[in-house]
């Protein structure tokens, strides 16, 4: 197993975060290029996940309650749905996380990770956009603990000042059947495509498990810098059956030093996956396809087609592209990515 060294070990006292107790919290740095076009009509495309948490603000144990309201304001034209999760003991003020946007981290009944936006809250309970009844399947213990933290968006991931990106440049974010365009303009993003084109969409969530592709247009090279609390935990995401998502690598490093054999992201833990389902990487200039045989992967595409991939390596704070054949239900389609290395303090 790797072992990643942090840039610091950071000890925080806060009351709010752990009931005055003392901990510890790994804080680290990942730097990601995105490589420069070769002319303005030969951009480059580069998939980009953001594998580190903002600051923690909150955490204790919780009580998922059996209150799943697939829509809660009655609009069949949206795919809201509500959940409410308690924290006994919890003094927050009411909608203090909707103010800006927050996510709720819940452990789920494997030990990981699961993130989930923040709708509303009183003083000890959130309500929860989870898109599916945590208790179904048993994808949750009623009894878990849940951690707070302030939420990624397309602005502070990708900047909202023209710089790494300009308006020549795109972001492509997967909405489940197809891929929405962003562009930067005058200090904030937009989208470019679609049904809701020319919208802002600078303080839209970009969650843990997602992933983003970036098209550089411009002939220099884009760095994007980020810090943050480095996971500790392994981490979930959701991949339903009859469908395609494009999934964070989750870590930002992976079991090897160039990143993460495609073995070790355990996509074929889904329940129910099987030879019809596939996996695609993006090479920088193509898609290389994989299946699942008999616990082992193979390429599907291009001339290595049937020979082994268990160890072909997906980079690190990359994103891989899932596509399902077969069937399975949001609350029993859950991927669960092991930690991929071990936590060493800098000396």
């Amino acid at each position: 197993m790797k072992h990643f060294s942090l840039l610091s070990l950071t000890c925080i006292l806060v009351s709010s975060v752990c009931a005055e107790t003392v901990f510890t919290i790994p804080q680290g740095y990942t730097r990601i290029t995105i490589p420069a076009a070769a002319s303005s009509s030969s951009p480059t495309l580069t998939s980009v996940s953001i594998n580190l948490f903002n600051n923690l603000t909150y955490s204790g144990t919780a009580v998922i309650s059996a209150d799943f309201d697939p829509d809660p304001d009655s609009d069949t034209d949206t795919t809201d749905t509500a959940q409410t999760v308690t924290s006994a003991g919890a003094t927050w003020t009411a909608d203090e996380w909707i103010a800006t946007p927050h996510l709720a981290h819940i452990v789920n009944a494997n030990g990981a990770e699961e993130s989930f936006l923040i709708v509303g809250n009183t003083t000890d309970t959130l309500t929860l956009d989870g898109g599916f009844d945590l208790l179904a399947d048993s994808r949750f213990n009623s009894a878990t603990t849940v951690k707070i933290r302030e939420a990624n968006t397309i602005g502070s991931v990708l900047g909202t000042d023209n710089t790494p990106f300009t308006q020549n440049d795109l972001v492509y974010v997967w909405d489940g059947s197809a891929w929405e365009s962003f562009v930067t303009f005058g200090g904030d993003w937009f989208a470019a495509s679609g049904s809701n084109a020319g919208d802002d969409v600078t303080d839209a969530v970009i969650f843990p498990e997602e992933g983003l592709f970036i098209q550089r247009n411009e002939t220099t090279d884009a760095t994007l810098t980020f810090f943050g609390e480095v996971p500790t935990l392994s981490r979930a995401a959701t991949v339903v059956g009859e469908s395609a998502s494009f999934i964070s690598t989750s870590f930002p490093v992976g079991d090897t030093e160039e990143g993460a054999t495609l073995a070790s992201l355990n996509i074929n833990s889904i329940p129910g996956w099987s030879t019809d389902d596939s996996v695609f990487v993006w090479s920088g200039s193509e898609w290389i396809g994989f299946v699942e045989f008999s616990g082992n992967w193979f390429f599907s595409t291009g001339s290595n087609a049937g020979n082994d991939a268990n160890t072909y390596i997906v980079d690190a704070n990359s994103a891989v592209f899932l596509s399902r054949s077969s069937s399975g239900s949001a609350s029993n389609s859950g991927v669960t990515i092991p930690v991929p290395y071990t936590l060493d303090p800098v000396e």
